[in-house]
C-alpha cells in the first residue's frame, strides 16, 4: 500500500509537484510512512530532487526532506 503512495507522488510533473510534496509532508508525519520513506532506495530520489533545475520543484523536494529529518 505505502508502495502504491509513493508512486503517486512524484516531483517530475511541475504542475503538481507543489500539491504533492504538500501531500507527502503531511503523510511523512506519520511514523510508519516516515520509516518506509527514509529507506535508501526511497532516499535517493529526494537528493536527485533537490538537484532539479526547477527552483520550485526543488524547493519543495528540500522542505520535504527537511520534514523527513526534524
Amino acid at each position: 500500500m505505502i508502495d502504491f503512495i509513493l508512486c503517486f507522488f512524484s516531483y517530475e510533473d511541475p504542475d503538481m509537484a507543489l500539491h504533492y510534496g504538500a501531500m507527502l509532508r503531511e503523510c511523512i508525519r506519520h511514523q510508519t510512512v516516515a520509516r518506509y520513506v527514509l529507506e535508501p532506495e526511497h532516499m535517493k530520489k529526494f537528493f536527485d530532487y533537490i538537484q532539479l533545475p526547477n527552483f520550485d520543484i526543488a524547493a519543495v523536494a528540500a522542505a520535504t526532506f527537511k520534514e523527513l529529518l526534524t
